[in-house]
Order: C-alpha cells, then structure tokens, then sequence
C-alpha cells in the first residue's frame, strides 16, 4: 500500500490525486496499532459528548444570566444592536398570527362578517370592523395593533431594562395568541374599553411571561451565533463593515468611524471570548482558570490604553495596535508573540510617564493626582478686556444654541460635561470648568470635521449643515480663550518621577506570560526573583510584584517560619492579608538590627497595597539589598 501510494504521489501535477490521498489513509490504518485506535475513538467521543454539552448549554442560556455577567459592557451595547436588528422580523411573523387567530375569533362571534374579513389584511382594517360590531374584542385589537406596529418599526433598545420591558409586552402577545378565549373572559369581566385598560389589566392580573417566546430564542441565536464566529467575523458584525483582525485593517477603519468604535469592538472580542470559556466545547490546552484570568488582565489593560487615549497620552493608532496585539496573543500565545505584547506594553508605560512628566494638561495630570484648584469664575474673566458677566453669559447662549444645532444635526455626539454645565447651569462654572470647557468645545469641532470626512460623503447638504456649526464653534472658542484665563496651577513643581511611576503602575501581566510559559507560578519564580534583583531586572520585578511575589520572597527572607506559614496560608484562602498578620510583620521588622532594612520595611508595611501584598515601586531597586541580608 505505501509503494502505490509513493507513487501516486509521484504526479506532474502541483497538487497530490485524489487516489494518493485515498491509499494514504488506507496505509495509515493498516499501520494503526490497537493504541492508536483506542486513542482516536476517544478523541472522537471526547468530541461529541462535549459538543453535546455546549449545545445544551447554549440552549439554557437566558437573557437573564447573560446580563448579570455583563451588565455595562460593551457586549451588551452589540448584543442589543443585533437585537434591535433582527427583531422587526420576528414580530411580523408573530403580528400575522396574532391577526388570523382575532380574525378567526370575530368570524366565531359574527358569521355574518365573513365577506368583509376576507380582505382585512392588517390590525388598522381589522379595528374598523370590531369598533363597529364587536366592542369586547375592539380593545384587544387596537393593543395588539399598537404594540406590533411600534416593534416593528423597530423600537430602540437602548439597555436591558428596555429589553426586559420588549420580552414582557410582546410576552403578553404570545399569551394572547395561545389563550385569546380566557383573555376575552377577562376584558368581560373588567369591562375594559381601551387599549390603556388592557395594559393595566394585563399588568394587573397576568404574571410576567415565564416563556419569552421570539425575543427568548431570537437572544439565544444572537449569542449562538457570537460563540460560533470566528474573530474576523465577530469584529465585523460588531462595527458593521467587513474587516479583519489586523492592525493595517483597524487603523483604515479607526480613520472612518473613530478609535472609540474601534476599542469598543475589539473589547467586545474580549467578552466573547470570556462567554466562550462557560459554553466552549473544543478542548483547550489551558485551563479555564488561567484563561479567564488572563482575559480579566487584558480588560483592565485595555481600559487602561482608553483612558491613556482619551487624555492624549498616547496615540489612538498605538491604542489600536496594543489591542489588536493583545488579543492575537490571547488567540495564539506563543511565547514570541506574547514577549512582543509585553515588550510594548512595557514600552508604552515609559511613554506615558515620559509624557506626563512633561506636560501641564489637566487631564493627563488627575491620573497621577494633581488636582486643579476651584477658582470662581469672577477671577476668570479679564475685566481689562472690557468684558462683563452678562456679556459672556450672551456668549455661553450663543453656545447653546449651536449645541442644540449639533445634536440635531448629530444626534449620538457625545457633548462633554463642562458643555453641558455652561449651557444649562452656567452661574454654576468655576475657573476649573471654563478651563476644560474650552478644551471640550475644541473637542466637539474635532469630532464633527471627523463625522464631516466620514458619514457626509453621498448624504447631500450634511456638509452645508455641519460647516457653519464648525465656524460658530471655533469662534467660541477664540472668544473663550481670549478672554479668560485659566486658574493658577496647582503645583509649583510637576510630580516626581517616582510619583509617578507608582500612579501609572504595570499592569497585571503574569496571567497572560504564564500562557506562554514565560512565568508559572510562585514556587517556581522565587529563584528568579533572586536573579532579577541581582541583574537590576526592574520590569520584570515589578510584573512580579503585582501577583505579590516579591512580598512573599521578602517575609521569606525574614525568616521566621510562623509568619512565613500565616502569610502563605492567608494568600491560599483570601489573596490578601488581615490587619493582625500585617502588625506581627511590624513587630518583626522593628526588632531588626540594619537600620536601612528597618526604614525599608517600615515603608514597605506604610504603603497602601501592601494588604495586596504589594510593595512600593519605587523600592523594587532595593530587593537585591534586603534578599542579601543587608548586602548590596
């Protein structure tokens, strides 16, 4: 069989024939010992069985639970979205139904109607006749009609709640189709006349829906579908363009719609792929646990470079590439391409902190804890310039007015809060207010010329609409910057550098290395603590020191076993340290004889995180001396 085989394969085609695949797979089971067999009709059931458990797990999901884990997440926005999409559909099918099922029971009550119900072919022609001959099924009628029409049209689920509020009416439906006899009975018996009466009745004395019929399913094929895609596919049902992921696609498409659009959809990836770990049915090579600990890690890591984009620390092309990088990792961790990740997330928190340093923005400085002081507006305004109260409060109407303009024009912009104050509340407006105002007036315009470049291409006259928003805009803005001032700064001398360093901390990253391999656990890292400390290897120190390794080698270094044991046992059963294990550290540490190991310890045992089992960055640099017993 491996002779024909072989020579099949010897063909002046490029690709092999269909009869040398055919005898490869005959010569690989006559070679197939009783192992291989054994072990191959497990995989296989392995497969099936486990197939078989997702499906029934996908079958129980519930909008309810799915909720409940993500609640405000970005996964909720999209899952409402294709909600929102595909449930027009649905209600059709249930409105033609409902309609047949009221027409067969006016035709049961009035026989006489018959010629008139054959053309009846919506709930509006169908009133007509009830209103006139059947006024205990009127009602009935025009609810079902109001309801069907609204959904139908497409209602905007903006959150759960108003999602939960679309299962219970359209719930009501689905009873009034399987029990249209009872719920007659009952209008009788209430004397109900309007469609108002039969909300209020049906809240009143029906129970929620248990069964949430099409909206129910429709939920459950949403997150069917999520589970199923692939990354590419998932991204593109997310943003609602075809797109890969790949950072050359992302950043043509961060160019159209925005870098928040583009950061919320690769999040999104981040949740489905946390809903998959609940429901997967493929074996993994790691476990659950670490899986969900490294997505947990890359969330808040991902926050992170949001924030660092939103107060212009860091370009929104490198926010996108850290995310794309970030969860090709998380798809494919080898060792190489998550080294890389860290290798740039490493480099990306020098940057920032390189850039807050030299910066006297305010909203990059509240990172690190700089607030401004609250000066009142009368300090803010150079009356030399010849300028009144009443005369810029007419400028902050002009602003309104140009506000209202804009979200007419741009109803989803995002109008930031100093805005809103001014034009709502502007006796309110301290220095500090007028300071981020004109910063958020900028913004605005930004925005609106981004839209401009995007959306306004085809829709005719957008742009005729948006350029004077623009123009009237910048010139608030001139007008703002010229003719107040901003308050005195807060600090006469910027932040520290090691202030710094311990407010824009390492992200927890040894979730995503231990995928890798790069890092395992606590028993095994303890000599490279060690080793780190010795080659001034600070980085990794710190990866380190946020798991609360580098606490726990140095209480090993004290020596004394009780504490040792107390201090292992609390981080096995809480994580984190008891206010009475923290004071025996005190007394210990005291009784040193180096005064330097004492002045480290009493500061690491001050600091803040230390019940984290944390220590300040900016003594990693000095682990070497205490692991040395107070040797360099």
């Amino acid at each position: 069989v491996k002779v024909a085989r072989d020579v099949a394969g010897r063909s002046k085609k490029i690709e092999r024939s269909r009869r040398y695949y055919t005898l490869d797979r005959a010569y690989r089971i006559a070679r197939a010992t009783v192992w291989d067999i054994y072990r191959g009709i497990g995989r296989g059931i392995r497969e099936v069985m486990l197939k078989k458990r997702f499906q029934e797990a996908v079958r129980k999901i519930g909008l309810e639970e799915v909720y409940e884990s993500f609640r405000g997440r970005v996964l909720e926005v999209f899952m409402l979205r294709s909600l929102e999409r595909r449930l027009p559909a649905k209600v059709s099918e249930l409105e033609s139904r409902l309609l047949n099922r009221l027409k067969e029971k006016l035709l049961e009550r009035r026989p006489e109607l018959a010629d008139e119900l054959r053309d009846v072919g919506d709930f509006y022609m169908l009133s007509k006749l009830t209103g006139k001959y059947d006024r205990e099924l009127d009602p009935l009628v025009r609810y079902a009609g109001i309801l069907t029409a609204s959904y139908r049209e497409g209602v905007p689920l903006k959150s759960f709640d108003t999602l939960k509020k679309a299962f219970k009416e359209i719930g009501y439906l689905d009873i009034m189709y399987a029990s249209t006899d009872r719920i007659l009975d009952l209008v009788k018996s209430e004397r109900v006349e309007s469609p108002m009466d039969i909300a209020r009745l049906f809240e009143r004395r029906l129970a929620p829906p248990k069964e949430r019929g099409i909206l129910d399913e429709l939920a459950r094929r949403v997150l069917r579908d999520y589970l199923r895609m692939e990354p590419d596919d998932l991204l593109s049902e997310f943003l609602g363009r075809r797109v890969r992921l790949d950072i050359e696609s992302l950043r043509e498409v961060h160019t159209e719609i925005g870098y928040k659009e583009v950061a919320n959809a690769l999040r999104g990836l981040i949740d489905v792929e946390k809903l998959r770990m609940f429901y997967s049915f493929k074996p993994r090579e790691y476990s659950i646990k670490s899986m969900l600990s490294a997505l947990t890690g890359i969330d808040s890591y991902m926050k992170q470079i949001d924030e660092y984009v939103e107060r212009g620390l860091l370009d929104p092309e490198r926010g996108i590439s850290l995310h794309t990088k970030l969860i090709r990792a998380l798809k494919h961790p080898t060792t190489l391409d998550i080294e890389e990740v860290v290798n740039d997330i490493i480099t990306t928190r020098e940057e920032v902190i390189e850039r807050i340093t030299s910066t006297t923005d305010m909203r990059a400085l509240e990172l690190v804890g700089v607030r401004p002081l609250r000066a009142s507006l009368d300090d803010c305004l150079l009356w030399r310039r010849g300028v009144e109260l009443g005369g810029f409060l007419i400028l902050l109407d002009h602003l309104k007015n140009l506000v209202e303009d804009v979200l007419k024009t741009y109803p989803d912009i995002k109008v930031g809060a100093s805005v809103v104050k001014a034009i709502e509340r502007p006796e309110t407006l301290d220095g500090y207010d007028l300071t981020i105002l004109i910063g958020e007036v900028k913004e605005l315009i930004k925005e609106i010329r981004e839209r401009m470049k995007a959306r306004a291409r085809g829709v005719e006259g957008m742009e005729e609409r948006a350029v004077p928003l623009v123009i009237g805009l910048r010139e608030i803005a001139e007008k703002l910057e010229e003719y107040t001032v901003a308050p005195l700064s807060p600090f006469i001398f910027p932040p520290s550098m090691d202030e710094i360093v311990e407010r824009i901390g390492m992200p927890r990253l040894e979730p995503l290395l231990s995928l890798a391999g790069v890092v395992s656990e606590y028993e095994k890292e303890k000599e490279a603590i060690e080793m780190y400390a010795r080659t001034g290897n600070i980085t990794m120190l710190e990866i380190l020191n946020n798991e609360g390794w580098v606490f726990r080698r140095l209480v090993e270094a004290l020596g004394d076993e009780e504490v040792i044991e107390e201090v292992n046992k609390e981080v096995e059963h809480r994580e984190s340290l008891s206010r009475e294990t923290l004071e025996r550290l005190r007394e210990i540490t005291r009784s040193l004889e180096d005064a330097r190991t004492r002045a480290i310890w009493d500061e690491i045992l001050s600091y803040e995180d230390v019940y984290r089992l944390r220590i300040p960055p900016r003594l990693l640099k000095d682990v070497g001396y205490l692991l040395g017993g107070g040797v360099e």
